[in-house]
């Protein structure tokens, strides 16, 4: 059992979490919670930043573009945000305070 475990780092998304018909994110969450239950270790970090760290109202926002046929990076880029503002650095630091091998280190 020893060597990189398996990590899924979930960004929170209220709207398909609650509102999406199609469960794709939580058919997807559950295929990696599945996952590291197979392997027997592993770990999920929950993320709580919505819309690509936009935040839940500029999200909507984005949606209303997307209706009117942009995509989620057009939607955001024209509202004025960057493609995605959300910082890995909480989950980096939880993964090395874990003393598991480093999956970036090709040594």
């Amino acid at each position: 059992m020893a060597g990189i475990p398996l990590v899924r780092i979930h960004s929170q998304c209220v709207t398909s979490e609650i509102f999406d018909p199609f469960d794709v994110l939580r058919r997807s969450l559950s295929m990696a919670l599945d996952a590291i239950a197979a392997e027997g270790r592993g770990v999920l970090i929950y993320e709580m930043q919505e819309g690509r760290g936009i935040g839940l109202m500029a999200k909507l926002r984005a949606y209303a573009l997307q209706d009117r046929g942009l995509d989620t990076v057009q939607a955001n880029e024209h509202l004025g945000y960057a493609v995605d503002y959300r910082d890995y650095a909480l989950p980096v630091a939880i993964f090395n305070h874990s003393g598991a091998p480093d999956p970036f280190d090709h040594k």
